[in-house]
């Protein structure tokens, strides 16, 4: 991945919700949820606020024991409330346990949210 863009920025991510349905094209989150099936995809909706114009999300999934499963970032070209709604799929199944997101803007972690896989 290339270098992360640590430009400071007034934007922080202000909420997370999971669920097992989604569409990342259209930003939109079915039913919430926090327990998976190992074959599930996980859709997660961040909620991010501030004054910035344009900035970059970067999501890092990691497994259980703290392994990371993908690590990337989207650019958010907009100010005020907004909702981006990512994905991640294990076509060799998710492992069981406590899984996480670990979440920055421009390189700033702002969160880390756990999710279950039963």
């Amino acid at each position: 991945m290339p270098q992360r863009d640590t430009t400071p920025v007034d934007a922080s991510v202000v909420g997370v919700r999971f669920s097992s349905s989604g569409d990342t094209e259209n930003n939109t989150l079915g039913a919430p949820a926090t327990t998976f099936k190992p074959t599930d995809t996980v859709y997660a909706e961040v909620e991010t606020n501030g004054t910035a114009y344009e900035y970059t999300l970067y999501a890092k999934w990691m497994s259980p024991d703290g392994t990371v499963l993908a690590d990337y970032g989207m650019r958010v070209g907009e100010a005020g409330p907004r909702r981006t709604v990512i994905s991640l799929s294990k076509p060799d199944g998710w492992s069981e346990g406590a899984h996480s997101i670990e979440l920055a803007i421009n390189g700033k972690t702002e969160r880390s949210v756990k999710f279950e896989v039963r």
